[in-house]
């Protein structure tokens, strides 16, 4: 039978997160020898190899990536018990981990997951924002309940996860007062070299506004590219050019009375997702951001 030593374990797990012993011991406060000399009795105590070696660096082996995945999902409850402790009154309360695609607008976020908070539910949100790929990890880890995501898991990608389609939403052009009235006669036609602030290339956003420029043979003049919503904002209100948002994310910004619609792109829309490890959810919670979405967001748009 193996005795597990927790405090070995933690050494091990801050070591393999750092990529090396010196790191590690600058995070732990302790020696070098006691640190290599407390890992080589923890991998001699559980029977396995847990690092290889890369130059200067430590790398870790398939048996020492299986312990590394473990011991996250281990420190991870640690951390949360700590936070709901430090909390006090709020130690009965469900916490609940979302994983936020980083290019998502703040104010659909802000209307799937708001009812989390209505009284009576008694849930803790934890909610962390960051490019889809890393949420997809830390959900592969245990670290997230749910990832809300505008584009689906490939379904290459070696991870145990399941698309639940929330809704779709036509894509709306936005622009300064000024802009919209010199643009407004002969939308879409009259968008060919009209000022654009642009996503980022290769977000899902962009490629659908891309694909629906080229069927409509529009070459819109780019002025810039952001991930920012508050910069599209500001450029856009200030006249700088025309910015695309989802119409289900447009009311917030809409009460800017410096800016205005141009128009929709009707054929054009963007999906959104939750991303859950079971193919049926087990989760009332994301059952319950799936029916407000459906219920009060997207079928208002239709």
């Amino acid at each position: 039978m193996i005795n597990l030593n927790y405090q070995h374990l933690y050494y091990f797990w801050e070591v393999a997160k750092h990529g090396g012993i010196t790191k590690a011991c600058e995070k732990l406060l302790l020696a070098q020898p006691t640190v290599s000399a407390q890992l080589k009795q923890f991998s001699k105590s559980i029977g396995l190899k847990l690092f290889n070696r890369n130059g200067r660096n430590l790398v870790l082996s398939q048996d020492g990536k299986m312990v590394f995945e473990f011991a996250s999902q281990i420190f991870s409850l640690g951390n949360n018990l700590k936070t709901r402790i430090q909390l006090g009154e709020n130690t009965s309360n469900t916490t609940i981990k979302i994983g936020i695609a980083d290019v998502l607008p703040r104010e659909l976020v802000f209307n799937l997951i708001n009812p989390l908070l209505a009284d009576g539910l008694n849930i803790f949100l934890q909610c962390h924002d960051d490019e889809t790929h890393v949420l997809l990890g830390k959900l592969a880890l245990g670290e997230l309940d749910i990832v809300i995501s505008d584009v689906p898991v490939n379904p290459f990608i070696k991870v145990k996860s399941y698309n639940h389609f929330i809704g779709e939403s036509s894509v709306t052009f936005i622009g300064s007062c000024k802009l919209v009235a010199k643009y407004k006669p002969g939308f879409p036609n009259s968008l060919s070299n009209a000022p654009f602030l642009m996503p980022m290339k290769g977000t899902s956003l962009r490629q659908i506004l891309d694909n629906w420029f080229d069927e409509n043979n529009l070459i819109p003049k780019i002025v810039a590219e952001l991930t920012d919503i508050d910069l599209f904002e500001d450029f856009g209100k200030s006249g700088k050019g025309f910015f695309a948002l989802p119409q289900v994310a447009t009311l917030g910004i809409l009460k800017n009375k410096k800016l205005k619609t141009l128009g929709k792109a009707e054929t054009a829309k963007e999906s959104f997702f939750i991303i859950s490890p079971e193919k049926i959810f087990k989760n009332e919670i994301a059952l319950l951001i799936l029916k407000n979405a459906k219920a009060n967001i997207f079928n208002k748009m239709k």
